[in-house]
């Protein structure tokens, strides 16, 4: 957010519900209700980066890891919609998704993380979901995109988001430690990732006709 940007309320946890400053009605979690987002645009992004478990000799010996992930522009399907307590959030405000491969089994496999994007001096706003998971479906999806047959992928997900109904708005929420312009970011479990091929029907070429 830009310096003169205001504080969020305070917020107070009490009895696992979220009391904001000058609201009657608390916030609670439900982490069984799931949500839907549809990601198009859907971009490969490659590269290589520095491994720094290796220390400081990493520049001269080598070190160097290459990556892919996968980042795209995301919609909530349905009524549900992204929002910060405290703040005004256009209902239409850009959702980026990330996907990355973790090679090694962790508890982070399917796990996501919900942040809100503060404007930048040529970025406006926006809310991000970075999202993890096994290398094999990783490499699935990207098979598959890379074949050019996908418009678009479906990912459902749990989170710890908060809200005041069982439907409708999702809230990223002040810090419970201290005042602050910049929300406390989320997470979450990744329960469905799904994608489409499309292929176009193949017709046998018709040999053009010869006048006699």
């Amino acid at each position: 957010m830009a310096p003169d940007d205001p504080k969020l309320p305070r917020a107070t946890l009490r009895d696992d519900q979220l009391y904001i400053e000058g609201e009657k009605e608390p916030y609670f979690r439900d982490p069984e209700r799931s949500i839907l987002l549809l990601v198009d645009s859907v971009t490969i992004c490659e590269g290589y980066h520095q491994d720094r478990s290796r220390g400081a000799e990493a520049d001269i010996k080598g070190g160097w890891t290459f990556t892919e992930s996968l980042s795209g522009l995301a919609k909530l399907e349905g009524v549900n919609r992204f929002a910060v307590i405290g703040r005004k959030t256009d209902s239409k405000m850009p959702i980026s998704f990330g996907l990355q491969p973790l090679h090694i089994k962790t508890a982070h496999h399917w796990h996501v993380e919900i942040h809100f994007l503060p404007r930048e001096t040529k970025l406006a706003e926006q809310f991000h979901v970075s999202g993890y998971c096994p290398k094999k479906y990783f490499d699935d999806l990207l098979a598959a995109i890379r074949r050019g047959h996908v418009d678009h992928i479906r990912v459902a997900m749990e989170t710890t988001m908060w809200q005041r109904q069982s439907f409708g708005t999702l809230y990223l929420a002040p810090s419970i430690h201290c005042e602050s312009t910049n929300p406390d970011f989320e997470t979450g479990h990744i329960s469905m990732l799904t994608w489409q091929e499309k292929f176009a029907s193949k017709r046998r070429a018709r040999k053009p006709s010869q006048s006699k």
